[in-house]
This record gives C-alpha cells, sequence and structure tokens, in this order.
C-alpha cells in the first residue's frame, strides 16, 4: 500500500514560483529571507495601491485610463506576491484556509446582516 499523495495546487505552485523567484533574486540579501521584511513589503505595496486609490477617489487621477487601469493591476499583483511569499514561509496552503476563513465569515457575517434587517424590520438606527 503506497502512501496517500498530497495533491499541490495552483496557489501552493504559485507560493513556491513566488519564493523561488525571491530567492533568485534577492538572495544575497540576507532580510530577504525573514518573514519581516515579507511582511514590510506586503505593507508598502498594499500602501502603494492604496496611493493610487486615494488619487482617483479625489480626482487626481482618472481610474478609467488604461494606465491607471494597469497601475491598478499591478500594484494589486504585488500585494499578491508578497503574500504569496509569506504563505510560503510560513507553510500555509492558502486555498484550505481561505475555504475556513470563508465559512467563519459566513457564519460571523450572514449573523450579522441578520441582526441588521431585524433592526430595520423594527426601525432601530442603523449603526
Amino acid at each position: 500500500m503506497g502512501e496517500k499523495q498530497k495533491t499541490v495546487t495552483r496557489l501552493e505552485e504559485l507560493e513556491r514560483q513566488a519564493l523561488d523567484d525571491s530567492n533568485r533574486w534577492f538572495g544575497d540579501v540576507r532580510a530577504a529571507q525573514f518573514l519581516s521584511h515579507h511582511v514590510l513589503a506586503l505593507c508598502g505595496e498594499v500602501g502603494e495601491l492604496a496611493n493610487l486609490v486615494k488619487k482617483i477617489e479625489r480626482g487626481s487621477l482618472d481610474g478609467r485610463t488604461a494606465q491607471v487601469q494597469y497601475d491598478l493591476a499591478m500594484e494589486t499583483t504585488d500585494v499578491f506576491v508578497y503574500l504569496l511569499n509569506i504563505a510560503g514561509l510560513l507553510g500555509i496552503d492558502l486555498e484550505k484556509t481561505n475555504q475556513i476563513k470563508r465559512a467563519q465569515n459566513e457564519k460571523r457575517f450572514m449573523a450579522q446582516r441578520a441582526e441588521r434587517e431585524a433592526a430595520r424590520v423594527n426601525g432601530q438606527p442603523q449603526q
């Protein structure tokens, strides 16, 4: 009887690829091997994405232009890549944990929605 082999998911493949890329590009930089580096880099990329969104909301960038759409896509992808690196370093199966988190959120947020709807029906002010 053979051992049951774990099926590798696409996200796990992407995690491995992101870590391999990071090691190839920054393997000579000691800090790049640490979780803190990737978490701080993720924060920086989220900040860059947020800055674009802020400029769109303020009206100083037109979010409908091809360049701004491209910039949004690239910043979002930067966030995704650092998240993949973090998950890979921690050995997190994002597909599995996403399913768990979705089930938790479904229970939590649907209960909150039911409370809001009940309050609305009873004429109570919204929070």
